[in-house]
C-alpha cells in the first residue's frame, strides 16, 4: 500500500515538473514572438520616417536614433541592431510567417545578411 502511494506521488510530481517545463517553453516562445513583432515594428517606423522626409531623415536618422535609444535602453538598440530591424521589415513584409518556423532574433541576425532570397528561406525553414 505504501508503495502504491509513492508511485502516485511520484507520478504527480513528474506531471508537475513536466507541466512547468512545457509552460516555460511556451512562455519563451511567446517572449521571442513579442520581440520579433517589436523589432519588425521598429523597422517599419524607421522606414516610414525615412520615406516621409528623405532630406531630413536620410541615413543620419538611424545614427541619431541609435544614440538616443542606446542611452535609454542599452546596446540592443545600437546602429547595427536598428539597421537589422529595418532590414527585417523590408525583407519580411509579413512578420507572422516567422512564428510558423520558430525563428528567433538570434537566427535572423545570421540570416538577414544573406542576399539570395531562396537561401534565406531555406535557412528559415
Amino acid at each position: 500500500m505504501i508503495q502504491e502511494k509513492e508511485n502516485v506521488y511520484t507520478k504527480n510530481i513528474k506531471i508537475l515538473i513536466e507541466n512547468n517545463i512545457v509552460g516555460n517553453k511556451v512562455r519563451n516562445i511567446q517572449k521571442e514572438n513579442d520581440k520579433l513583432v517589436t523589432y519588425w515594428n521598429i523597422g517599419k517606423e524607421i522606414v516610414t520616417a525615412q520615406n516621409e522626409d528623405k532630406i531630413k531623415y536620410g541615413n543620419s536618422f538611424i545614427k541619431e536614433l541609435s544614440v538616443e535609444l542606446t542611452r535609454l535602453y542599452g546596446n540592443g538598440y545600437n546602429y547595427t541592431a536598428l539597421t537589422r530591424m529595418k532590414q527585417f521589415y523590408l525583407l519580411f513584409p509579413n512578420v507572422a510567417t516567422m512564428w510558423q518556423h520558430f525563428v528567433t532574433w538570434s537566427h535572423l541576425k545570421l540570416i538577414l545578411p544573406i542576399k539570395n532570397e531562396n537561401k534565406r528561406n531555406y535557412y528559415i525553414i
